[in-house]
C-alpha cells in the first residue's frame, strides 16, 4: 500500500439552521397580598341655614344667619340678646364670626340649606403709601413696593367703614408694609397702633368691630 495523501482543504461552512421554536410561557405568579385599608377622613363642616338673625333665639355651632347684609357664622352655642347682635352688639364677636361681607339678601328668593359659598374678594394693588377707602370694604389690598410703605387705617369719621367689614391686605412686594391707625383709631387695642407685616408674600386681614376699633389678625406681630 503506498503513503497516505495530505489532507484535503477544509470546506465551506454549512448555512444556519433555522430557530427552534418558543418554548412554552411559565405558569404566572401568585397575586402579592392586599394592602391595608386606609383611614377614614375627617368629617366636613356642616352648616345649617337659619334666616334673618333674632334676639332671644338659640343658635347652635356653625348656625348661619343674615344681618344688616352681611351673613354670620355661629361659633359659641348661645341664646341671642341684643348686646351680641351680629356685627352690631358690643359682644357679638364672642358669639359670631364675620362669614360673608355685604352679602345683599333682599332681592333673592328663598334660600335653601345647601352651603353658603364665599365671594371673591376683588384686587387693589398699591405701589405706595395708600390710606383706605370705603370701596376697599371686602377687598384685598396688594402693597407692591420694592421700599417701605404705609398703609393708614382712617378715623370713622373721614370713612365710614360699617361694623364688621374685612380688608385684607398682602404684602406682595419686597419692602416692608406697615399698617398704622390714623389718630382716635386703634388696633388691636392700641390707639393710632402701627405693626409690619412679617415677610413679603405674607398678610393679615383687618376686621372693624366698633367705630374706631380694628382686629388686626394674620402675620404681623404685636401693635406698638
Amino acid at each position: 500500500m503506498g503513503a497516505e495523501g495530505p489532507p484535503g482543504t477544509v470546506g465551506p461552512e454549512g448555512p444556519q439552521g433555522p430557530a427552534g421554536a418558543d418554548g412554552a410561557d411559565g405558569a404566572p405568579g401568585a397575586d402579592g397580598i392586599n394592602g391595608a385599608d386606609g383611614s377614614d377622613g375627617a368629617d366636613g363642616l356642616s352648616f345649617v341655614w337659619q334666616g334673618p338673625w333674632v334676639t332671644a333665639t338659640g343658635y347652635a355651632l356653625n348656625d348661619v344667619v343674615e344681618n344688616d347684609g352681611s351673613v354670620y357664622i355661629c361659633i359659641t352655642v348661645h341664646t341671642s340678646a341684643a348686646s351680641d347682635q351680629p356685627g352690631v352688639g358690643a359682644s357679638w364677636l364672642t358669639n359670631w364670626d364675620l362669614f360673608a361681607s355685604g352679602a345683599d339678601l333682599s332681592a333673592q328668593g328663598t334660600l335653601g340649606s345647601g352651603p353658603v359659598v364665599l365671594s371673591r374678594r376683588s384686587i387693589n394693588a398699591q405701589a405706595a403709601s395708600y390710606t383706605l377707602v370705603i370701596a376697599d370694604e371686602g377687598a384685598a389690598i396688594h402693597m407692591t413696593s420694592a421700599s417701605a410703605v404705609t398703609l393708614t387705617v382712617p378715623a370713622n369719621s373721614a370713612v365710614a367703614f360699617p361694623t364688621g367689614a374685612e380688608i385684607e391686605v398682602v404684602a406682595l412686594g419686597a419692602g416692608v408694609v406697615s399698617i398704622t391707625a390714623d389718630t382716635g383709631v386703634s388696633i388691636n387695642g392700641v390707639s393710632a397702633g402701627s405693626v409690619d407685616i412679617a415677610a413679603q408674600w405674607q398678610g393679615a386681614v383687618l376686621r372693624k368691630y366698633d367705630t374706631d376699633a380694628w382686629l388686626l389678625i394674620g402675620a404681623v406681630g404685636n401693635v406698638l
